[in-house]
């Protein structure tokens, strides 16, 4: 019985129906068109967690405040990023490939952006625009 589970196993493996999605293997989502290109993008992948709720808040290279990560109770990973002066934007995408991205936000205000959390490939992003 163990020898028949364990052949099935790696059979399902080996078709991909045991992969976990990741944002590489997920559906790409285009990206909204807005009046302002991006200037710099930059993002992290988050670790996969379960019900642990990991939160970060780094000072990115071109300054502001930048808080991600994933919350628990709300079953979301979310992306929060503060610039005193520039226009700037959020964005998280999960393991499925659905994206949720803030509007293009005024310098002095916090861009958020947040998306119902996979067990696995969340990602957290924030960007400076023109």
């Amino acid at each position: 019985m163990r020898i028949r589970f364990i052949t099935a196993a790696l059979a399902l493996a080996a078709a991909g129906a045991l992969a976990v999605p990741t944002a590489a293997s997920a559906t790409p989502v285009a990206a909204p068109t807005t009046a302002n290109p991006v200037l710099e993008e930059h993002g992290v992948a988050m670790p996969s967690v379960g019900s642990i709720a990991p939160n970060y808040t780094v000072t990115p290279e071109g300054g502001g405040s930048w808080t991600y990560g994933t919350n628990g109770p709300n079953n979301t990973v979310y992306s929060f990023f503060y610039h005193p002066s520039r226009k700037h934007g959020s964005s998280v995408q999960n393991g499925r490939g659905l994206m949720a991205r803030s509007p293009d936000t005024a310098g002095g205000a916090t861009a958020k952006s947040s998306i119902t959390k996979t067990f696995a490939g969340n990602n957290a992003y924030y960007r400076f625009v023109k």
